[in-house]
Order: structure tokens, then C-alpha cells, then sequence
């Protein structure tokens, strides 16, 4: 526990973290007060006739089982935000060249290896449930004072704890696919263009190449786990349980692999 508190903090000391979490704050901001004054003389029969929605609607920020809602798009910036922050903190440690330094003070690499990148998923899912519930609350005033709570009983605000957690662990993920690439490449370009380029090419390839493997790629397993429900316009598709089981084993093994590099490689000539 102690190793992992450790790089928690050293992973919180990082500029670029808090980089993040300020410009998602920011767009807090602007999004919550675009709402409130759009919002002003919002007509919520004319909205759902039109088959709209809007944050000012409760209702709206999560539609259970189809992935619609505010929450989608919180979960889109989240889960790169995530990918971005374990890049920063792994790949910025080779950059400054500390990596040497904390292994005198931790000799067994795997342990220092498991702890850094535990330390970046944990940290990350816990700046996503609070970046969560402060883009929520943000959205508040605007359902006061010009839209509407109906429908936002019990089983709905489960539902939208749940996504929520979800979310927190797609995000955490997410920084340890990117803490692990960047543990390999040494530097955080290396572990945002390997990840930007399967996400952006690689997965799309296979997908037009062989259809019936999309139900194993990264993007559609994330969708899956997002909805807890499986894809409706897929040929196949797991189920959610499977979407969960095949991201962390996924995951695992990223992190797996890229210990085992870092085991062998050579620190002191980064």
C-alpha cells in the first residue's frame, strides 16, 4: 500500500495532471453557463417532440441502456484525459530522468512498475468521479430554474451511479494502457501515438478487414461496458459482463508486458 500512496503523490506533483483537471474545469464552466442562458426559455413538450435533449432536463444527462445523454460525452474526454494523464506522468518521469533515482529507493522494479501504474489508475478514476459530479452539479441551476427533474426517481439516479462508475473505470484504464506504452516507448509521445494510432487506424483496419473481430477491439468492448447493454447495430457483440472481463484482462496484460521490458531494460542509459 505504502509503494502505491508513494506515486500517488508523486503522480499528483506532475504540472501536466493538474493541467488537465483545470481545462476540464474549464469547460465546466462554459458549458454549464452556454446551458443556463440557452436553457432560459426552453419548452420541454417542443424539445421532446423534436426528439432533442438538453442538460437543463435531468433526465437527459443519462438515458439507461442506450449510452445517450450528457454522460457520453463527459465519458469520451474522460477516458483520453485518462490515456493523456498516464502518458504525462510515466512518460515525464523518463524525460526528467527520475526513473534511476526512484529505483535506489525501490530496487524490485515490478513492485515499483505495479505500484506507478496502479497509482496512475487509481488516481485517475478518482479525478474522473469528481470531475463527474462537478460537471453534474454545474448543470443544477439550470434545471432550478428553466427545465425539469420528472422522471428522476430512484432507479434512474442508480442508473446514472452506475455509468458513473463505469466511466471512472474506463478512464482508469485507460491511464494504464497509456502508462504502460509510455513505460515502453520512455516519453510520452510514444505512448500517445501508439495509442492514438491504433484507436484512430489500427482498430478501423481490422474492423473493415475482418467485421466479425470488431467484438474484441478496444472501441466496441468500451461501448458495451459504457451501455451496459450490448451494440444494437453490431453483427456480433459481447455481452456487458464479457465487455468487463476482456478491458481489464486487456489492460492486465498491457501492464504485464510493459513490466516485463522494464524489468530488463537498461535505466541508466535512458
Amino acid at each position: 500500500m505504502m509503494p502505491l500512496l508513494v506515486e500517488a503523490r508523486r503522480a499528483l506533483h506532475r504540472r501536466a495532471v493538474w493541467v488537465l483537471v483545470g481545462l476540464a474545469l474549464i469547460g465546466t464552466a462554459i458549458a454549464a453557463v452556454a446551458v443556463f442562458f440557452d436553457s432560459a426559455d426552453l419548452d420541454v413538450a417542443t424539445l421532446r417532440a423534436q426528439g432533442e435533449m438538453s442538460p437543463a432536463i435531468m433526465t437527459d444527462w443519462w438515458v439507461p441502456g442506450s449510452g445517450d445523454g450528457l454522460m457520453a460525452i463527459a465519458a469520451l474526454f474522460l477516458v483520453v484525459g485518462g490515456l493523456l494523464g498516464g502518458a504525462f506522468v510515466v512518460g515525464g518521469e523518463w524525460r526528467a530522468g527520475t526513473v534511476a533515482t526512484a529505483l535506489t529507493w525501490e530496487g524490485r522494479r515490478i513492485r515499483f512498475h505495479a505500484a506507478r501504474l496502479g497509482a496512475c489508475a487509481a488516481t485517475a478514476a478518482l479525478i474522473a468521479v469528481a470531475l463527474q459530479v462537478v460537471f453534474l452539479a454545474s448543470f443544477l441551476p439550470s434545471v432550478v430554474a428553466h427545465g425539469s427533474a420528472a422522471g428522476a426517481d430512484g432507479r434512474w439516479t442508480l442508473a446514472l451511479l452506475a455509468a458513473m462508475a463505469r466511466i471512472a473505470l474506463l478512464t482508469a484504464l485507460a491511464a494504464t494502457a497509456g502508462a504502460a506504452v509510455a513505460t515502453v516507448g520512455r516519453s510520452t509521445a510514444a505512448g500517445l501515438a501508439v495509442a492514438g494510432g491504433w484507436l484512430a487506424v489500427g482498430e478501423p483496419l481490422l474492423r473493415g478487414w475482418r467485421p466479425g473481430i470488431a467484438r474484441h477491439l478496444l472501441i466496441d468492448n468500451a461501448t458495451v461496458l459504457l451501455t451496459w447493454a450490448p451494440l444494437q447495430d453490431a453483427p456480433s457483440s459481447p455481452s456487458p459482463g464479457v465487455a468487463l472481463t476482456r478491458l481489464i484482462a486487456y489492460g492486465l496484460a498491457a501492464a504485464f508486458l510493459a513490466g516485463l521490458w522494464f524489468r530488463r531494460v537498461d535505466v541508466a542509459a535512458a
